[in-house]
Order: structure tokens, then sequence, then C-alpha cells
């Protein structure tokens, strides 16, 4: 969000430095997708095809932010046999560069006298001919045999002896998260499927288990995929196979009919992908969750807590959203203890690692957000209490500094078009100063408004900030966030001058932050006296038309 001017000349300018750090997409290669599917199955049939309109889309947006070509072959309904299945695979001629991804939702089992872990898809029900039921192992190892540089395969079945099928339980609605963005989604599509090559065999339970899913809302690995995949895309800045496996793991045993549920996967990929962070986003998510689990003892939960402990510095701040707005920021340890204490398992924790920071060595989080999903927004748990008051309590009002901005859309889901104009209103609860920051999709950061004034008389109503000046939606176009500080005394001079921790710079009539975000938030919040300041951020998506 900037000038067209300035949006062009930053673009240019890390083109010319090489800064992108994109691999070049895919030209004229293709994404073979291979959708198995038991369409007409009299329990499972609208599980299947909830299944499959799912993975459909994620084929969509695959080959899309890679740039390749979707060749889409789906075996269900009329044709679903072990018959169809082995034509199609028989069939599949890729180039070296392609990639091969097949999908199976139905009914699954395994054999007493049966070798292999992976379960045996069962295409043909038939006692007769049932012995033609190909095992997933076998189908991915012809898969693998073509020599496509990546051959992803995924069953979401049962994994019993023989018969016991797929069970059906109560629906669970899936946590609305923080907004989708594409920027996001195509790098961690292009970390995925374009910088890598190798393979990977992922079943949904191993065994002697079953597999479950609801009618209305599809098999629940399936969806704990899905919503692991796009979480990644929108929270965390490494990820690999493993990690999205492990975190699907992770969101599978949330479910209370897959609370013991174990997948299994074997992955042989690699490539281009970044290195192995210090601290991984899928394991702090996991110690997140698994901290409010109420059928965890609290021996294991303090355990837990003096793990997660260790993940932060003492004087950690978490920025805490709820339903994808800013709710509150708290310190590390209240925000931990609370956790402990509230015993609640309904929410589901993710941290945001897009907004989080680390020390200098890696090893810790001096900052970090956290999203709690699945929870009302503007209600928190209070920590230290006695288990019976330990219910939701409405946020007092605040006697004390407050801070809430709104744009003209709003504070929540925002998003902008090419040319629209963005307007930046401040509801506060005590005369004070206002400074806004704006971070771009491409991680340039700009101070928006360095001191604006909120005389008496102003308190407790909407202000428009910087009413004189324009901020335009321009390429490039993502996620980005409004940053807003305000306190009771003046803000303190950002240096000007050019020095190696930080400084702003006039471009194209904004002013420019070259610096660290950790030293860029230190001199944003400073104040003449060191007085308290308070924080607000939302999050905006803009998009060209």
């Amino acid at each position: 969000m900037a000038t067209y001017l300035t949006h062009r000349l930053l673009a240019v300018l890390l083109l010319l430095l090489g800064l992108n750090g994109v691999a070049l997409p895919g030209k004229g290669q293709t994404v073979h997708a291979i959708l198995v599917a038991d369409t007409t199955d009299p329990l499972l049939h609208t599980v299947c095809k909830r299944d499959i309109d799912i993975m459909h889309r994620q084929f969509v947006q695959v080959a899309a932010a890679i740039r390749y070509e979707l060749r889409e072959q789906v075996v269900a309904g009329e044709t679903f046999s072990s018959k169809r299945l082995r034509n199609v695979v028989s069939k599949l001629s890729p180039a070296p560069d392609d990639i091969i991804f097949l999908y199976y939702t139905g009914h699954g089992y395994n054999a007493r006298r049966r070798a292999g872990r992976f379960p045996v898809m069962l295409l043909d029900k038939d006692a007769a001919v049932s012995g033609r039921n190909p095992g997933l192992l076998a189908v991915h190892q012809v898969l693998t045999a073509k020599h496509a540089r990546l051959c992803i395969t995924l069953g979401d079945c049962c994994n019993q002896l023989v018969r016991n099928m797929r069970g059906m339980v109560n629906k669970t609605v899936a946590p609305k998260a923080l907004l989708l963005t594409n920027d996001s989604l195509d790098e961690v599509y292009r970390t995925l499927f374009l910088n890598v090559k190798g393979d990977a065999l992922i079943a949904s339970s191993q065994p002697p288990q079953q597999a479950y899913a609801h009618p209305d809302s599809g098999s629940f690995y399936t969806r704990s995929f899905n919503e692991a995949l796009e979480l990644a895309s929108r929270n965390n800045k490494q990820v690999s196979w493993e990690t999205l496996l492990r975190d699907t793991q992770s969101r599978l045993t949330r479910h209370q009919a897959t609370r013991t549920r174990q997948s299994i996967y074997v992955v042989h990929v690699a490539g281009r992908t970044p290195a192995r962070a210090t601290i991984s986003f899928d394991l702090i998510n996991r110690l997140l969750n698994e901290l409010t689990n109420p059928t965890r003892p609290a021996t294991q939960r303090q355990v837990i807590l003096n793990r997660l402990t260790g993940f932060f510095v003492k004087q950690a701040r978490i920025d805490v959203y709820v339903n994808s707005t800013l709710s509150q920021v708290q310190r590390i340890e209240p925000f931990l203890q609370r956790l402990y204490g509230q015993h609640d398992h309904s929410q589901q924790l993710n941290l945001i690692e897009r907004l989080s920071e680390m020390t200098a060595d890696g090893r810790q989080y001096s900052r970090a957000a956290i999203e709690a999903v699945g929870v009302e927004a503007g209600v928190r748990y209070v920590a230290n209490e006695p288990k019976a008051a330990l219910t939701p309590k409405a946020v007092p009002v605040p006697t004390a500094l407050s801070l809430l901005v709104r744009t003209d859309k709003g504070r929540a889901n925002v998003t902008y078009w090419a040319g629209n104009q963005l307007i930046v209103e401040a509801n506060v609860s005590r005369p004070c100063h206002i400074r806004l920051v704006y971070v771009l999709a491409d991680s340039i950061t700009v101070l928006l408004e360095n001191d604006a004034e909120i005389k008496p008389g102003q308190e407790n109503q909407y202000v428009r900030i910087a009413p004189d000046s324009a901020f335009v939606c321009a390429a490039p176009f993502g996620t980005e966030y409004l940053l807003a500080y305000a306190a009771e005394s003046a803000f303190c001079p950002i240096p000007t001058i050019p020095n190696p921790k930080l400084y702003v710079r006039p471009e194209n009539g904004y002013t420019v932050f070259v610096g660290s975000m950790p030293e860029i938030r230190k001199a944003v919040a400073c104040t003449t006296d060191g007085g308290e300041v308070v924080e607000d951020r939302i999050q905006i998506v803009t998009r060209g038309r």
C-alpha cells in the first residue's frame, strides 16, 4: 500500500539486487493429479465427494502457484475400480520435471499375514475379485518408477484388519483462521512442489486403526492436511514436507474422534528447501495445544509448560490474535500460565511465524504472534483463578490509555484493491500521541504518521489520522500490516543519519525504514519520557484488479 511510483521503483531495485529470493516457476511442465474416490459407497459417498472437492482446489492452487499445467484424472463413480486405476497409472507418462500426486479417499484395510504397514485400497468389493485390490505402497512404487521430479501418494482410508470399514462421527466445524493470501500461499507451494525432488507416501492411519469422517465436512485427515497447508502459508517462514505432515498429525489429534489416531508416512524429498529452523513451528503449535488438553494429567502439562517457557526469552511479549484480530499483548509468563489453567481445548492455537521475532542465535523468541481460532473475539480467560472461576469474562473497560484503530473497511478481513485509498481512524481513551507504521507485502516498512496528536475532547471517538495524506493501494500485492502506537507523551525522533542499526530515509514522498524489524519496533515505540506505549494492528490484504 503506497504510491504506484514507490512500489514500482522498489520492485525494480529488489529485482536488480537479486533479492527476490524466489525460484523461477516451471515452464511447460505438468502436475499429473489422480483423484480416486468411492463416491457411490452407501456410507461414504458424501464424504468422498467433499474430499475430492477439497483436493481438487488444492491441485488447482498448486498448478497456478508454480505455473504448471494441471492434468487431472478422476477414478470415481461408475469408473471406480482397480482395473480403471491400473489403466490410468499404466498410461501415465510424465516428463522428468513433472509432478505426480495421487489421492485416495474411500475404504481401506490390511491383512493379518500382510507385511506392509500401508493399507490396501478397497476398490473391488466383490469377494471373488478382492485380490485385485492394490496396496497403497504398491501403487506408489509404480508411480515413482515413472521418474517424475516429485511423486506424492496420499491415502485417507482405514488400515484395520478386514473387514471393519471407515467410521462416521459427529461433525466438527473447522475454525476460521487468518485470511488466506495468494502471495504467501504461492511461496509455500513453491517450497513444497517446485524447489524439491523426490517422493512421499502418506496414509491417514497406521494398522490396526480406522479413519474417521463426517458426511458434511469430509474426512478428518484430509481436512487436517488442507488446514495445515493453508495455515503454513499464512503463518510460517519455513516449511518442508516433514513439518507439514507433523503439523497435520497434530491437527488430527485435536478432534475428539481422532485423538488417538496416528498417521504414517515416508518422505524422501530433497532440494532447495530452507535451512532447518532451530525451533520448528509445528513443535510450538503442538505444545501450545497440548498445554490446554484436559485429558493430559497436570504433571504432564507442567512438563509441557516448562518446555514451552524455554523457547521464549524471559521478557518476551505475545501478540494474541483472536479469530484474525489482534486482541491483546501479554508477557509470555502470564500467557502460558493462562493456557495451563484454563483447561479449554476448544480453541486451536497457531504460532504466526511471519509476525514473530527470534533472538540473534535463533534459539528463542523475543516476541511472538499467536493466533487463537474457534473463540469469540473480545473474550479472554483470566489466569491464576480458582478452577470454578475459569470461565470467559468480558474484557473490562480500561481506565488507562487504550487504542483501537480501524480503516474505512473495518478491522477484520480487510481487503483493498488496486487504486483504493486507505483511510485510518483511531479511538483512544485519553488525549495522546499517535504513530502509524505500515509493512508492505514485500516487507518494506514505511512511517505513515510520525506523531499525530489526539487533543482533549477527541477521546472516546474515532478521529481520522493524517487526513491530508493519501495512501493508495498499488502493487506488489499480498498481506500487509498497519501498526499503530499511542503514548501520552511525544514520540522520540527517529534517526535520519545512516547508521548500522536503524534510520529512515525519504523515498518518493514516503519515509522508509532501513533496519531490522526488532530495531524498528524499538524505535517507533520510544517516547521522550519513557512512558508506556500501547499498540494495535490490522492485517490488510491488497489485491490487483
